[in-house]
C-alpha cells in the first residue's frame, strides 16, 4: 500500500521525530499528533496538540488518514514514574486501546506499531506485558497491521546512549550493571524510521512482526567498551553486583525524578538480540548503519 496522510503519535519524540523526518523526505502527507507544542515541522507538516492517554483529544485525530505510526514514548522511559501518569501500562497499553476505535472509525488501513523484542503478556517487565497486550489489541481490532520490533535505538538524540556516555565520561570507573553479559544490537534511529517508511508501503510488511537489530550483537559490556573507545576514554571496568544495584534502584525510585529504578535494571540485564530474517526477505536490499557510526552520532554531544 501507499499511505496519504499518515498520522505520526509520539512525533516529537526520539523516534517519532525520525519517522517525520522520513516521510516528509518521501513526499508523504504527514499528521503529527505531539503531546506538547513543537516547532520542529514546517511545510508538509499538520501539527496537532493531543495525548494518547486521553481519549476525548484523539476523537477527529485520524480522520483523513490512511496510516498511523504510534511512536508514543513516556520522557523517562524505561523508568516508570506513575505519579506523573509515565507507565507502560497507561502510555503503551492504553494510548493504543484508546486509538484504535478512531482508527477504525475513520478507515485507516494500516497501524504501524513501535514496539519491543521478546514480549510476553506474563513477562515479569511492565514494558514486555503492556506492549505484547498493544499488540494483541491492534491484532484484534482488525486493522491490518506492522509491528516494528528494535533492539537498543542509537542515533542524534538516544537518551539511553547519551547517558551510558555520560556515565562513562564522569565515573571513575566503567560501571556495569550485572557482569554486562546481556546482549543488544544498537541499530540507527534512521534506518528504523527508514523501515517504518518502507512498510508503510509494501504489502509484503502487512500484518506482520518485524525485528530490526544492527549488523552487531554486543554484549553489554562491549556496547560501554566501545562508547569508552569512541569517546576517547581508557578506565577499568567494574562489574556491578546486582543485588546491591536492586537495592540502589529501589532506593533511588523514591526520588521524584529518579535515575534508576528496579524495573530499569532488569530491562538493562534483559537480552535485547534481534532477528533480521524477517527484515531481510521483506526488504532483501535493505542496509543498516555500522554501529560505530549510529554510537558516534548518539554520543557527538554527550557531556
Amino acid at each position: 500500500m501507499t499511505a496519504e496522510r499518515v498520522l505520526v503519535t509520539g512525533a516529537s519524540g526520539f523516534i517519532g521525530s525520525a519517522v517525520v523526518r522520513e516521510l516528509l523526505g518521501r513526499g508523504r502527507d504527514v499528521r503529527a499528533l505531539c503531546h506538547e507544542h513543537t516547532p520542529l515541522y514546517a511545510r508538509g507538516v499538520e501539527v496537532v496538540r493531543g495525548d494518547v492517554t486521553d481519549p476525548a483529544a484523539l476523537a477527529a485525530v485520524a480522520d483523513g488518514c490512511s496510516a498511523i505510526v504510534y511512536a508514543v514514548q513516556f520522557p523517562s522511559s524505561p523508568i516508570e514514574q506513575p505519579h506523573r501518569g509515565w507507565t507502560f501500562e497507561r502510555v503503551d497499553l492504553g494510548g493504543v486501546r484508546n486509538l484504535l476505535p478512531h482508527a477504525q472509525r475513520a478507515g485507516v488501513a494500516r497501524v504501524v506499531y513501535v514496539s519491543g523484542l521478546g514480549l510476553s503478556e506474563r513477562a515479569p517487565l511492565p514494558s514486555h506485558r503492556a506492549k505484547a497486550l498493544a499488540e494483541r489489541a491492534i491484532r484484534e481490532s482488525g486493522v491490518h497491521f506492522t509491528f516494528i520490533k528494535p533492539s537498543l535505538v542509537a542515533g542524534e538524540g538516544s537518551r539511553p546512549v547519551r547517558t551510558l556516555a555520560q556515565l562513562i565520561r564522569r565515573a571513575p570507573v566503567i560501571p556495569l550493571i550485572g557482569d554486562g553479559s546481556s546482549k543488544v544490537q544498537p541499530v540507527y534511529v534512521g534506518d528504523v524510521a527508514r523501515l517504518i517508511a518502507d512498510a508503510l508501503e509494501s504489502p509484503a510488511a502487512a500484518d506482520r512482526a518485524i525485528e530490526i537489530g544492527g549488523p552487531e550483537v554486543l554484549t553489554m559490556k562491549g556496547l560501554m567498551l566501545r562508547i569508552a573507545a569512541l569517546m576517547g576514554v581508557r578506565k577499568l571496568v567494574l562489574p556491578g553486583p546486582l543485588p546491591l544495584l536492586m537495592l540502589a534502584a529501589a532506593l533511588a525510585q523514591r526520588l521524584p525524578n529518579p535515575p534508576l529504578s528496579p524495573d530499569a535494571v532488569r530491562f538493562l540485564t534483559t537480552d535485547a538480540e534481534a532477528d533480521n530474517t524477517v527484515l531481510f526477505e521483506a526488504f532483501p536490499s535493505f542496509r543498516l548503519m555500522p554501529v560505530d557510526e549510529a554510537l558516534r552520532r548518539s554520543i557527538a554531544r554527550a557531556a
